[in-house]
């Protein structure tokens, strides 16, 4: 008798990923939360609405990769949340004002009249002060990643990025006015050591947030996690150092 053929064999099923589970879908879609909630909040009028809206949009997103493990995408998301967080003030600010958009940015005014203005303008600010204060601000954030499932955090980030985008709407509007290309104001008048410090929480953040054990923490979570302290460190580091270096390069494009 001739040997029966061999049977087919047949791989199960990968389980499909969702439309939203695929890195060029979810940038997008981070992106537009951050934006669009980030505008409506300054059309709104109402003072921190910005970081409200711009966080209940995207936090669906934030919290499903989490849940199906993809803490790696849920950081590379959060990245472009803020990107479309800082787009919006200076959006905002090209069709309206600094100064009209100001008091719905609920920290803006503040950092500009504190800081950010102070720095460009010559002046002496407690540079040690500041940075003290950024890292207080880091370590409350991160304490909460975890028990907040990372929505805490993600509230927190959002008022500190607006703040941001707004500072940077207020220098791109004076630099424009003598001739400053308007996308390189707004992208000089953002923090460098903010940017990095802004890097490290949001590794920390989606490393901590995602809701496997503590104790399962390895591979791509480890490295996120180590990762995003070294660069929250490195920013919290250099800034002494080229806080007021940065102020009088800002200087310099307002006397040109």
């Amino acid at each position: 008798m001739e040997p029966e053929p061999a049977q087919p064999q047949y791989e199960p099923a990968r389980r499909r990923g969702l439309p939203w589970d695929q890195p060029e879908v979810a940038w997008a879609l981070a992106l537009a939360a951050g934006f669009a909630g980030t505008w409506l909040g300054i059309a709104s009028k109402l003072p921190g609405l910005n970081a409200l809206v711009a966080t209940t949009l995207y936090a669906p997103l934030y919290l499903a990769l989490l849940r199906r493990g993809r803490s790696g995408l849920a950081a590379f998301t959060s990245v472009s949340w803020c990107f479309g967080i800082v787009l919006a003030p200076l959006a905002a600010a090209h069709t309206d004002s600094f100064a009209a958009i100001a008091p719905r940015l609920l920290l803006a005014r503040p950092y500009v009249d504190g800081e950010l203005g102070l720095l460009v303008g010559g002046s002496d600010v407690d540079v040690v002060g500041a940075t003290l204060r950024n890292a207080v601000i880091a370590i409350v954030l991160i304490a909460v990643a975890r028990p907040a499932l990372g929505l805490g955090t993600l509230l927190g980030l959002a008022l500190g990025v607006g703040t941001l985008g707004g500072g940077a709407a207020w220098f791109a509007e004076r630099a424009v006015e003598r001739g400053a290309d308007p996308v390189a104001a707004a992208l000089a008048g953002l923090a460098p050591f903010a940017v990095i410090q802004l890097l490290g929480l949001l590794l920390c953040a989606a490393a901590l947030a995602d809701p496997t054990p503590l104790r399962d923490l390895a591979g791509t979570r480890r490295r996120m996690l180590v990762a995003g302290g070294l660069l929250l460190l490195a920013g919290l580091a250099i800034q002494p150092a080229i806080a007021a270096p940065w102020g009088e390069w800002l200087s310099g494009w307002l006397r040109s």
